[in-house]
């Protein structure tokens, strides 16, 4: 770069002199570092990532539209690691340790980094509120069919019919063989 018009002073290695301030002095240091290796800090010269940004706020923004935008997501990484990303729609997503999208397949993982399936979690899984269905059909609520929490009561509904109340008598429940009738 030309210095015809300004001055520029003893450096660190690897930060880009800028102007501070009008005029024509240029200041040696800066928060935008290149390391050796060509990897980019914002924030930090220990530079671990092709691109680095260190701040205990907001990290990066990606907007839309020209110049100063009012519609954008922000991603900040706090203090556990957790990553936030917000939204000027006020839509907030947390993404703690142990939830990972597997974007080649579409699944998402709770507590694993290999999702079986659309859903897939390790551990305990908890519905709450009231009135919970875990339905298999392309439908919510009573027209569907699978498990119900009707106010502390389970029941279940098979494809086309009603729902049934699971069984809370005492009785004995035996494994038989096929073809074979069972009597008591």
């Amino acid at each position: 770069f030309s210095t015809s018009t300004g001055n520029v002073s003893v450096g660190v290695i690897g930060q880009i002199p800028y102007y501070a301030a009008a005029g024509n002095t240029l200041t040696a240091t800066s928060a935008i570092y290149i390391s050796t290796t060509g990897n980019i800090g914002i924030g930090t010269s220990t530079v671990d990532a092709k691109l680095h940004s260190v701040a205990t706020t907001e990290q990066l923004r990606l907007g839309y539209g020209p110049g100063v935008t009012t519609n954008y997501t922000s991603f900040t990484v706090g203090s556990d690691g957790a990553l936030t990303v917000s939204s000027t729609n006020s839509a907030t997503t947390t993404f703690q340790r142990g939830v990972i999208l597997a974007s080649l397949s579409g699944n998402v993982g709770i507590g694993t980094t290999t999702p079986l399936s659309k859903l897939d979690v390790w551990g305990d899984l908890v519905l709450s509120g009231s009135n919970r269905y875990l339905n298999f059909a392309n439908t919510t609520g009573t027209s569907g069919y699978g498990f119900y929490d009707n106010s502390g009561t389970m029941q279940y509904k098979n494809s086309g019919g009603s729902w049934t109340t699971f069984s809370t008598s005492t009785g004995n429940v035996s494994v038989g063989v096929i073809g074979q009738i069972p009597y008591y």
